[in-house]
């Protein structure tokens, strides 16, 4: 398994310092498919002077793209994504969360089963799109506090398996499956779809060792367990990078 921390640029000397191996920065700030490619090519040359790779990205739409609901622009869904894919690959990223909770708030009043065929359709359409960039698109379970639809990795799984792509794939994240409750059993039963895993305390979202979180070692067993060699990231409230990175590093070495 290779470990890696969220964050910018600024981050990646205090992470390649503490032994981790890559970054994961966001779709908006580095890839940038709202913006002019000058934009996208001045991140880019952040990215290739840090010290570690930056091979992942995570938020992938804004709030005001919606994936559900009645105001929602297949077209400009479709020319944001096809963009975000196109630089992805000219970056060196492989991989794509889909959290967004903001996009993929279900309206008030609006139908559940509607809103979860709105997000079907977007990822099909995404899909062979993606495929060609050769990036894949993770679907990330977001706890019902953050978002009101695909909480669980259960959910999310149901999803990934209907959409059947192989460009669509599974993300757990350790600190949204300890919030919801679930169980490791469900993560078990997900792991052939797992591409990509984040990883926090729960209490305050904070990067391993940083605090005590009964919910970790379970979490970590798990992963353990179901023999998972890919990437995992600490997405969490780091105060001293020096301090807790290699502390993070070693407990999810160990």
């Amino acid at each position: 398994m290779t470990i890696g921390v969220c964050g910018s640029p600024k981050i990646a000397a205090a992470a390649a310092a503490a032994g981790f191996d890559y970054f994961e920065w966001s779709v908006q700030a580095f890839l940038q498919p709202r913006a002019e490619a000058s934009a996208f090519e001045q991140a880019l040359a952040a990215v290739r002077a840090a010290p570690l790779p930056c091979p992942v990205c995570n938020c992938f739409l804004p709030g005001d793209l919606k994936v559900t609901g009645p105001a929602v622009d297949d077209a400009a869904l479709d020319a944001y994504a096809a963009t975000a894919c196109a630089r992805a690959a000219e970056a060196g990223v492989d991989t794509i969360v889909f959290g967004s909770g903001g996009a993929r708030q279900v309206p008030e009043g609006f139908d559940r089963a509607r809103a979860e065929g709105q997000i079907a359709a977007f990822l099909r359409r995404l899909a062979p799109v993606a495929r060609r960039h050769g990036v894949v698109i993770v679907i990330e379970p977001l706890r019902t506090g953050e978002c009101n639809i695909l909480n669980t990795v259960a959910e999310c799984a149901r999803l990934t398996r209907l959409v059947d792509d192989k460009a669509i794939r599974l993300l757990v994240d350790g600190y949204h499956w300890a919030c919801n409750g679930e169980p490791e059993t469900d993560i078990a039963a997900a792991a052939p779809l797992f591409r990509h895993m984040h990883v926090a305390t729960k209490a305050n979202r904070r990067p391993p060792g940083a605090e005590p979180c009964e919910a970790l070692p379970r979490f970590l067993r798990t992963v353990r367990e179901i023999g998972y060699g890919g990437r995992m990231s600490v997405e969490g409230r780091i105060a001293e990078n020096g301090a807790e990175l290699p502390v993070a590093a070693r407990l999810l070495r160990q």
